[in-house]
């Protein structure tokens, strides 16, 4: 055989979504004292404007993609990611098979005896990951909920100068507790293998042992200075909110006060005699 035997594929995503938070499982170590590295999954969808909608028939396709990642950047993406949020990235497509279960849960058998599966696609994320925007729906539950105040958006303003206070005290990296069924936003699913070990003191380390905390502090009724904005906001709990369809400007920052209307200015008169041209200038 002539050339090579070994293959290789690269598949590159540009602004997709993020479908729902991910899932996250701690790093272990097996039976025979093998470590694992943590993982996480999720789902992207992409929007498209050739094809049509194979439910509503209108112009334009979404397709999905399961993600996978390891190690660090799983982390990351479990404490950062939010549904809805953009992203970029570089992966490697890698086919798996799941079995074909029947209404009962059993996996159902083929004409030959042999078990069925089904082959599925996922992708690994292997480089070039960015993250992006924010969706319109995490925005607004933010706003509602008191994690990120209403004017965010608007340079010069005080609530542009929390926000920013806010995202890099959220940015913070920190190792999982062991107890809460999340980190960060992802939700926490422990390993199908039995008889390991969650590697809680590796992962610790990683961090220099700054742990996620055990019970966040709820954001107060008022908040008087930015910094405790700040801190409120950003230890408020990280959940998946019930997404609203109007913004309601979350009770943790204060409201700014109405904008006085701006009385018309008075005629200017000239004191200088008009030209003969009868311009002014």
């Amino acid at each position: 055989m002539s050339g090579s035997s070994i293959g290789s594929a690269v598949a590159v995503f540009s602004n997709l979504r993020c479908g729902a938070a991910p899932t996250w499982t701690p790093p272990y170590i097996k039976a025979d004292g093998s470590k694992v590295s943590s993982r996480a999954s999720f789902t992207g969808y992409k929007n498209s404007k050739k094809g049509k909608d194979a439910a509503t028939g209108e112009k334009g396709r979404k397709d999905h993609y399961n993600f996978v990642v390891w190690g660090g950047l799983a982390d990351s993406i479990a404490r950062c990611m939010t549904p809805g949020k953009e992203f970029s990235c570089i992966c490697e497509p890698q086919q798996y098979s799941i079995p074909v279960m029947n209404a009962q849960g059993q996996q159902m058998v083929g004409a030959d005896g042999k078990p069925m599966t089904s082959s599925k696609v996922s992708f690994l994320i292997t480089g070039g990951f960015m993250y992006g925007e924010d969706s319109t729906n995490t925005i607004l539950d933010e706003i509602r909920d008191g994690r990120r105040p209403a004017f965010y958006n608007v340079l010069g303003h005080e609530h542009n100068a929390t926000w920013k206070a806010i995202c890099q005290a959220r940015a913070a990296k920190y190792a999982w507790n062991g107890q809460s069924a999340n980190y960060g936003y992802a939700k926490v699913t422990m390993p199908r293998e039995k008889g390991v070990q969650i590697n809680m003191v590796d992962h610790a380390a990683e961090y220099k042992n700054v742990i996620q905390p055990l019970a966040p502090v709820a954001a107060p009724v008022a908040v008087q200075t930015p910094q405790a904005q700040v801190m409120a906001a950003a230890n408020g709990p990280m959940q998946n909110y019930v997404h609203q369809t109007a913004p309601v400007v979350g009770q943790a920052f204060a409201p700014v006060a109405p904008v006085a209307p701006v009385a018309p200015a008075a005629a200017v008169v000239s004191n200088f005699p008009a030209p003969s041209n009868g311009r002014l200038f």
